[in-house]
Parts: C-alpha cells; structure tokens; sequence
C-alpha cells in the first residue's frame, strides 16, 4: 500500500447466458479491465459468475468440472490485470456435503485462499447447504482481508471473529431479490460501523437479482457522515464501484473514537460463549460489582482532601435543597391519572425526548417530569420510556451553577476542533467534580420523582439513567426501570463508556439485565452499549423481546450514525427496540437525537425497521408506537436465527483476547 492507501473497486456484474467460457471470460474482463485501469488493487465481483459459469460448461451444480473451471477462471483473470480479485461465492461439494465458498485470488494468479459460508437463509437449510466453522482472514498485497460470505452478514459475530483476527478490509458479494437503504445499512455498511474497518460490497444484478454495490467506511470519514465512500447510481445496471482506502486517516478515527478500545471483554468473557447454550460462561465470576478491563484502563483521579472538604461543606446544602418532604408535597399537589394497563401481548409504548437542559430546582424537576409521564399516559401509554442523562438538569442544584455553565460553554466555544476526551481537556476534570458533587442529591430527588409517578400514575416506566457516585469514588452511568406500583425492578450499570466517560473517569458493570415486566420482558443497556451486538445478543438470548436504548448523546443528530446503534442491533437479534434521546445544550455540550420505536424490517410498514419516530431532533416532544408480540413471535419462528453454536465455542470468547 502507497502510504496507507489503496483503490479498490466493486463490480456489480449483470448475470447472463454465454454460449462458452471464452465469452464469459471477455465479459467479465471489460469491468475488471477498467477496475484496473481506475488503480484498483482489490476487484470485488457479486454473486452470479459461478452460474453463468455452470451454464457456458453446461454441467450441474457444485460438480468437480464446475470447481476447477471457477478456479482457473479466476486466476487467468485475477493474473491478467495484476489484482486481488474476489471474483463471488461458488457451491462446491466436500465429503460432508455442499459448502458455498467464497474466493480469494491473488495479483500473481495464485488462489489466496477460500471461506466457507457459516450461516444459511431459509431457502439455503431447506435445500440443504451446508455450512463452515473455521473463520480467518486472508492475507493479500492488500492487507488482511476477511470474506463474510452470503447469509453470514447477517450474524456480526462472523465480522468480529474476523475483525478480531486483524481483517482490515471485509468483502462481501451477494444477489437479493430487492435492495433498499434500510437493508443495506443492515448489512455490510453495519459489521463496517461496528468494527471500525472498511467495507467492499458488490452485488449481482439482472436475471431478477439487485443491489447496489458499494464502498464503506466508518461514517466519520465518509462524505455526508453516510458511511459510503461511493455507491452504484442504482440496483439494477451494471457498474464499476471504486474509492481509495486511506488507512492513516482511519487510525485517526480509531484513535477519536476507539470503538474496540471501549469494549467491555470482562463482560463478554463472562457470557460467551456460554450463553448461546443456555447459561454463562464459567470463565468469569457473576460477581457484578467487578469491574471489566474497560474500566481498569482508565486512571481514576483519587478524590482529593480538597474535594473531600468541598463535599462536606456542601452536603447540607444539597440535602436540604433535595430534601424528601419537598419533594413529596410538590408531587403530592400534581393531578394524576391512571394509565392503561398492558393488554399482553400488545403493549402502547412512549418514548419522552427529554429535554436535559439545567434546572434549578428539585420542584421544577418533579414537575416537568410529572407533565411528561401525563401526557405519555394520557396518549394511552402502559410503558414509558426516559433518555440517559435524565438526572443531568439537577447539575442546578449545585451552587454556581449558572456560572460553571457559562463557563463552560465558553470554553467549547473557543477550544480548538480536538477528538472527544483527549487527554489534558480540564473542561471534563471540571465536570467530573461538579458532577461527583451534585449525584448524591440528584440521585436522591431522581428516585423519588420516578418512584412516586410510576405508583400513581400506575405505569411501568424506564426512568433513563442516572449519574451515580460510587463507594470507590467513580461515577457510574445507571438506568433504573420502575413497576407501575413504584417498587425498583432493575438497576442496569452502564457496560461500555463513551470517550468523555472514559475521561471523567466512569466505572462499568458487566450485567445485562432482562426483566419481566407488565409491559413485556425487556433489557434497558444505556446508551453506548447498543454500539455492540454482544449487548443485544446477550439480551435477547436471555429473554428480552425489547430493547431499550437510553441515550444522550453528545453530538449533532446524524441518522447514519444514530443507525449504529439500537436500530441495528434489532435487526440482529429480531426483537422490538426503542431509542429515547435526551435533548438540549448543557454546559457547552449539544445533546441531539432522534427517538424512535423499531422493529425487523418485514415488521414495519415501510419496510424500514420504524414503527414511530420522533418529527425533530432537537425538541421535546413524545413517539407514541403500539408493540405487537405476538406478532414478533411469530415473526421469528418464521425468520428463524440459525446460530452457529459450533463456530462460536470455537472462537468466542477467545477472540477478544486476540491481540
């Protein structure tokens, strides 16, 4: 690679019949040629040239004839223009029976090597394919190269398996009978966002076969913040792909956001592979007061003297200004109703885009939050749902308020364009104080508003989350889900930290809670650990047929980067999910989202994974969805998930200690 970069190119190649495999191989030379003419190093074709193949031999399906005139092919081709060239999948037969590999050939003509695929679709088991365990990237001029063959872009733990493996580069080649932009950012464009590598997609078309091929890359680097570096103008004609791969600009991104620095491996070794049978795993203690590796890499700043006497000073004040009997007459004077009990198995769901802006008062608090609840239950809601962050306005509390806001604010305004979190930014030592000072008094004022609304308005209700001080002094990120008769069902510790968590210093848990509730059985992972499917997976394994997704987060709305979280991990693990932002500018720091209510794309009308969502991004407002699960269970037993158990004891957890 030219310093770090590399052009690569997908070919999205109309199938059709030739009468010999001299004419196939002139068709396929003119888009390969011109690939190579453009400096493409790395030609990926879609699906369909092993069956134009099969038809110009006039020979059956995965037959010995149909192998080896595949793997001349391809290394005639691959040798001709001087490229990696993956040139689609092929069915082949073996002992056990027939695989569909996926093929990797090199620059010099040699064959790189093969994948097999390790997933199938419906129409695959009943015709009875077969499928793979071993998974590994193939080293190329290019750099290691990870195939995801066929359904197996369906299942991320194939990507991370690979990713994990050093794979920098993942292809993968398909038909499909449609193509949209949801299915597509559930596919490829998403194990690309998920593990921080780039992407080669290329698509088959003609003979009723679409898709648009297309380059990926984490949407931070991407034009428009998409995450494609190009795309084919359409579905269904022909088209040559390219883009260059920048590799040093990708560390820098990396670096800002280090998405595999930020895993919680404590956790995952604690779960898998264990759970995809049925219980933990025995490597790691239950113990869930253990911290995960994420949170043992961080330097904590010991609370100091100074601190400790700022604290002691303010503690009557904070108590008195979060005092309980206040607090109970405030609420106590508020009209309530009661909400309309979950009919199992639907449940109406509202989902309150709060607004997280400073108050300055416990009262005023309580009576926002009141409203909020009032208008959900009102609208006919039996589950309501809070965003991260929800204690955040009750940084007012703290005195001089007002003026560490401004402060702050200023100092945003004028600090120069630097990666979240990067090392000597004191606006986030600062925070961090404020924030260890005022939790104690918030957390208490927090509780009992969202224990008392819950009782009285008789609603099961996710309060987001909640900024905690812990006994070893960190802060930790916490959500709290209530009963509609007020009592605590679960208190779900935050388990994968954003940068400025990471430096302010936040600890992490290791559970991932799934609760029975009147409203269904759900798991409420905050935030950040819906960027990872090993989260949902867990979830889902465990119980959970929704997802909740609190979240606040610290940026200007982009849906593509929003689309890599809880809306992805839906289409992963086939559950319902719901995503509720916090809204508003706090101390210089902009909260936008879009909240919505998601479901598998077959689920939702538009075929775009939304049941409901949010008109802004930046305004209060309430998504009001009604869940169906009967609707979902059937849904997955007809789009059954074909876990590959053998693959994963093989692999996990062990690829999270891969170095």
């Amino acid at each position: 690679m030219d310093a770090g970069r590399v052009v690569v190119a997908a070919v999205q190649w109309a199938r059709q019949s030739f009468a010999t495999v001299k004419a196939l191989e002139a068709s396929l030379c003119v888009p390969l040629a011109e690939a190579a003419q453009g400096g493409a190093r790395l030609v990926v074709f879609g699906a369909g040239v092993g069956e134009a193949l099969q038809d110009a031999l006039g020979c059956a399906e995965a037959t010995p004839e149909l192998q080896a005139g595949f793997e001349a092919l391809g290394e005639r081709l691959a040798a001709a223009c001087g490229v990696t060239l993956a040139l689609g999948p092929l069915r082949v037969a073996t002992s056990a029976g027939i695989l569909r590999l996926a093929y990797l050939f090199g620059p010099d003509g040699r064959m790189l090597g093969t994948q097999a695929q390790a997933h199938r679709s419906a129409a695959e088991r009943a015709a009875g394919l077969m499928v793979g365990v071993e998974l590994a990237p193939l080293e190329t001029p290019v750099g290691r190269v990870g195939l995801v063959c066929g359904s197996d872009v369906a299942y991320p733990e194939v990507s991370r398996i690979l990713c994990r493996q050093g794979a920098c580069i993942l292809v993968h080649q398909d038909a499909l009978p449609r193509w949209s932009e949801a299915l597509a950012l559930s596919r490829l464009w998403r194990e690309v966002q998920a593990n921080q590598v780039f992407g080669v997609e290329a698509y088959g078309v003609g003979a009723g076969r679409c898709g648009r091929s297309a380059i990926h890359a984490p949407v931070e680097m991407a034009p428009g913040g998409t995450g494609w570096l190009a795309q084919a103008p359409d579905d269904e004609q022909p088209a040559v792909v390219a883009a260059e791969l920048d590799f040093e600009r990708l560390r820098k991104v990396v670096a800002a956001y280090p998405i595999h620095g930020l895993r919680n491996d404590a956790q995952y070794l604690r779960y898998f592979p264990g759970v995809y049978y049925g219980k933990e795993s025995s490597l790691c203690s239950s113990d869930s007061s253990r911290s995960s590796s994420t949170a043992e890499a961080v330097t904590t700043k010991g609370v100091g003297v100074g601190e400790r006497v700022l604290a002691a000073t303010l503690s009557p004040l904070m108590r008195w200004r979060s005092r309980p009997a206040r607090l109970q007459a405030v609420l106590d004077a508020l009209p309530y109703e009661q909400a309309a009990q979950p009919a199992l198995p639907m449940v109406r769901v509202a989902a309150v885009q709060f607004d997280i802006n400073l108050t300055f008062s416990a009262a005023d608090y309580a009576r926002h939050s009141h409203e909020m609840v009032r208008r959900a239950v009102q609208g006919g809601a039996g589950l309501v749902v809070f965003p991260e962050y929800a204690t955040l306005p009750l940084l007012g509390l703290l005195p001089g308020a007002r003026r560490l806001a401004a402060m702050l604010e200023q100092g945003a305004a004028q600090a120069p364009a630097e990666p979240a979190g990067a090392d000597g930014d004191d606006s986030y030592g600062t925070m961090a104080l404020a924030l260890r000072l005022t939790a104690p008094a918030a957390l208490r004022v927090y509780r009992a508003t969202f224990s008392a609304l819950a009782a009285r308005f008789g609603v099961t209700l996710v309060a987001g989350s909640a900024i905690e001080l812990g006994p070893d002094g960190r802060l930790y990120n916490v959500g709290y889900l209530y009963g509609s008769d007020g009592r605590e069902l679960a208190r779900q510790v935050k388990t994968h930290l954003v940068p400025s968590e990471v430096a302010m210093g936040y600890g992490v848990g290791e559970d991932i809670l799934v609760t029975s509730t009147a409203a269904g059985r759900l798991a409420l992972p905050v935030c950040m650990d819906h960027t990872y499917y090993e989260t949902a997976r867990i979830a889902a394994l465990t119980g959970a047929d929704l997802l909740i997704d609190p979240s606040a987060n610290n940026e200007y709305y982009n849906p593509y980067a929003q689309a890599r979280g809880v809306w992805n991990r839906v289409q992963e693990v086939h559950t319902f999910g719901v995503l509720c932002s916090g809204v508003g500018r706090v101390a210089g720091s902009v909260f936008q989202g879009r909240s919505g209510v998601y479901a598998p794309l077959a689920m939702t009308p538009a075929g775009d994974g939304v049941l409901a969502e949010a008109q802004t991004c930046d305004q209060e407002e309430i998504v009001f969805a009604d869940l169906d699960y009967a609707a979902l269970h059937a849904y997955q037993a007809q789009e059954p998930l074909e876990l590959n158990l053998a693959q994963y004891r093989r692999y996990l957890p062990a690829a999270y200690l891969a170095v």
